[in-house]
């Protein structure tokens, strides 16, 4: 956790096996951008649905290099990456 002008940003990563589960919180009046190093053949959700086109994400997600990225508003997501 890290106290920011906006309020407190948090994450925490968990494994379960095969999948790694990512929370991260970004407080109100605020943007995070969140990168993830993705393995071949991982695939990545985002709120417990595929990211990619059928995501209408604020900003575009982008996989190339092996590096997930995206930019996201205030709010509490979880992210999960698994083969």
């Amino acid at each position: 956790s890290h106290a920011g002008p906006n309020g407190i940003i948090s994450s925490y990563w968990k494994r379960t096996g095969d999948k790694i589960s990512y929370t991260l919180v970004v407080p109100a009046n605020s943007t995070a951008t969140v990168k993830l190093h993705v393995q071949e053949g991982q695939k990545i959700y985002q709120n417990g649905r595929l990211a990619g086109n059928e995501i209408k994400s604020p900003s575009a997600l982008d996989t190339s290099g092996h590096i997930f990225s995206c930019k996201v508003p205030a709010g509490t997501y979880r992210f999960e990456l698994q083969k």
